[in-house]
């Protein structure tokens, strides 16, 4: 099970000027979104990446108006090319992935993370690429390879874990 204490989310390259060209973009920021909320609540760390922001733009607004945070800005399609994203993660074994695109970053981030012995979480309604056939064909090879296919509530519920927890009521409102 996912577990509060060993996880962390990672929002993978939610940056404006692939607003235009993703599929389902507004599914997956929504999704991305109450992720960041409800995370927030339960004392989850989130992490946030950002691909090449001089040609590609930043986070998106709707991201910043929820999280207060500092971007690891990267060239690697992995995160794991970029040592400031391995800092952010330090001391995690859980890998929760949201964002874009499916076969690109968080692919080969997916991979390198199975790779380096971490448990890789992928929140198959918060996440998309360009083409749905290309999300669908990564998400087919990272379960093969050992990733975890889980839903946005799915992660909420399962880190909250008892209805008598604190959080509950708010979590429970963020995905009505």
């Amino acid at each position: 099970m996912i577990s509060r204490d060993e996880s962390v989310l990672v929002v993978v390259d939610i940056q404006e000027k692939f607003r235009p060209h993703i599929h389902e973009w507004d599914v997956m920021l929504g999704n991305s979104i109450k992720l960041i909320k409800g995370l927030k609540i339960l004392d989850v760390p989130v992490v946030v990446t950002e691909q090449y922001p001089k040609g590609l733009g930043e986070t998106v607004a709707e991201i910043k108006e929820v999280l207060e945070f500092k971007p690891v800005e990267k060239t690697c399609f992995s995160c794991m090319g970029e040592e400031g994203f391995r800092k952010n993660i330090s001391g995690k074994k859980q890998v929760i992935l949201c964002g874009i695109e499916a076969h690109v970053c968080i692919m080969q981030t997916t991979l390198q993370l199975l790779d380096e012995g971490y448990e890789v979480y992928l929140v198959v309604d918060a996440m998309s690429s360009r083409k749905k056939s290309d999300k669908r064909i990564a998400l087919r090879r990272a379960t093969q390879k050992g990733a975890i296919p889980v839903s946005t509530e799915m992660v909420l519920f399962e880190l909250l874990k008892d209805a008598k927890n604190l959080g509950f009521k708010e979590i429970q409102a963020i995905v009505k």
